[in-house]
């Protein structure tokens, strides 16, 4: 919810959404004491990801290629962590909040990066 990615236009627009509702809604509910926190997990060994894997285009494997996938456990575990924290945004990784703090603070860097990783994907395919 804070990179739009190649491939993920519907994905990224949903995802979006839900973290400025949630920033929203935070605001809202602190006056009652009700706290609101976002998961942004990474790639994650689920079902889901697999069959998303199989039409996934070279262009988004090439810009997720050096992320490391995460169990659900793991995601799970890292969401319990920072849900007793009180932690608003909650990235279960180190190369997620990487991301976010760069995305932040260097968005060309970022978009460099990955506009990198689609023009090599493309050399490669063809394109």
């Amino acid at each position: 919810g804070f990179v739009g990615v190649f491939g993920y236009t519907d994905y990224a627009a949903s995802k979006f959404a839900i973290v400025g509702f949630s920033e929203a809604l935070k605001s809202e509910l602190k006056r009652f004491n009700i706290s609101v926190q976002v998961l942004c997990p990474p790639d994650t060994d689920t079902p889901g990801f697999a069959e998303e894997n199989r039409t996934k285009p070279e262009e988004t494997r090439a810009i997720s290629a050096a992320a490391k996938v995460m169990t659900p456990d793991a995601v799970a575990k890292e969401l319990i962590r920072h849900i007793r924290k009180d932690t608003f945004m909650i990235i279960p990784n180190f190369d997620g909040k990487t991301t976010w703090i760069a995305k932040r603070f260097a968005p060309r860097l970022v978009e460099w990066v990955m506009d990198r990783d689609i023009r090599k994907a493309q050399s490669k395919g063809g394109r």
